[in-house]
């Protein structure tokens, strides 16, 4: 026992002295720069990229070689040369920043590896970013055809809609053209819980603002996903404009951080089936599900994205806490494509921490 604890004495010592000549070595880098520091102060987004440059010098007696430059942002570009650095010699790192989309105060850093990656020095650059004025195309990207209305977004992701509760996302719209343009939204995929208030008529060069809410009765008894799709026709002009939105709709729970409350585990994501054939019968896999909570798991929904594809849970069934089930997974070939399957299944659970989960399910589908 005691040479034990002598050894581990020596190996913290040598661990300690290691570290010492580490964090001495990297103190001790021949190749010093003038300053560690560069403060743009304020520069305007609309004037682009500005540079500025690190000079340094060679302290030391030997050549030094930069041997690599990292910095932490893509907006930040290092321009170094791998030439040695002879003694006495002076050199600079240009380094530009480009401050497109980057509003507001920046501190960006650029680490500088010397001596084989064995010294490092850090560089920093600083400054406030003036925004510039974004253009009406960067500010409504999508034209719905050519008669001036312009969009700021054709898909809406609602994430989770809780029963009884309404949630509103917003589309800004704006119409560029010197004439009104009548306007119709064209349902072409519905989940009976949307609403919007889409305007008939825009006047001429007016801006405004479209409200779509979800909102699911906890008298519905819904779970699940919620898909809707609208074709927008503007009166006298072509338009392939869609806009989209989605979401879940789940329970609302009362405690929703409960640490009691049913957790659902499964004992993987995805289910992968071996090659299979047009003329071949259903195949089957399963996956354990696990109750890792403390009070009785729920599964409130289980919808598969194809029709090919079935399993052994049905809404409401239950797992007691601690305890865990076989879900069968069966996917029938003679209603998929040829070809790779890639498809899922959502479950809505009462899980509050994750209630929706998703499955994937893959495997290819071969001829007979």
């Amino acid at each position: 026992m005691a040479i034990l604890t002598r050894n581990m004495a020596l190996r913290v010592v040598l661990t300690a002295v290691a570290c010492a000549m580490t964090l001495g070595a990297l103190a001790q880098s021949s190749l010093r720069f003038t300053r560690s520091v560069w403060d743009f102060g304020t520069i305007r987004e609309a004037d682009g990229k500005v540079s500025c440059s690190f000079e340094y010098v060679n302290r030391g007696k030997a050549p030094v070689v930069i041997d690599q430059v990292n910095v932490s942002c893509g907006c930040t570009t290092p321009e170094f040369s791998r030439k040695p650095i002879k003694a006495g010699e002076r050199g600079v790192l240009k380094v530009t920043f480009d401050p497109a989309n980057r509003a507001g105060e920046f501190a960006k850093e650029i680490t500088v590896f010397t001596g084989g990656r064995r010294y490092r020095t850090t560089l920093r650059i600083t400054g406030n970013i003036i925004a510039r004025t974004k253009t009406v195309e960067e500010l409504y990207p999508t034209a719905v055809g050519d008669c001036g209305l312009r969009i700021d977004a054709r898909s809406l992701p609602f994430n989770y809609v809780t029963q009884s509760e309404r949630k509103n996302l917003f589309i800004n719209y704006i119409n560029t053209s010197s004439k009104p343009i009548r306007v119709r939204l064209v349902q072409t995929s519905a989940s009976g819980f949307m609403r919007h208030d889409f305007p008939q008529t825009i006047a001429a060069g007016a801006k405004g603002r479209v409200t779509f809410s979800y909102s699911v009765p906890r008298s519905s008894g819904y779970f699940g996903e919620l898909r809707d799709v609208f074709e927008v026709q503007v009166e006298g002009c072509e338009s392939d404009v869609r806009i989209s939105t989605n979401g879940y709709a789940i329970e609302q729970f009362e405690i929703p951080n409960n640490e009691l409350a049913p957790k659902a585990e499964f004992e993987r994501q995805l289910l992968k089936f071996e090659d299979v054939h047009k003329g071949d019968n259903p195949a089957t896999v399963s996956v354990r599900l696990t109750n890792d909570g403390m009070e009785p798991l729920i599964i409130r929904a289980i919808q598969p994205s194809h029709a090919a594809i079935t399993t052994s849970l049905d809404a409401g069934t239950t797992v007691a806490p601690s305890e865990s089930i076989n879900v069968r997974v069966t996917i029938d070939p003679a209603k998929l494509d040829y070809g790779r399957a890639i498809e899922h299944i959502v479950l809505i659970t009462n899980d509050p921490k994750r209630p929706m989960r998703q499955l994937r399910v893959t495997g290819v589908v071969r001829d007979n």
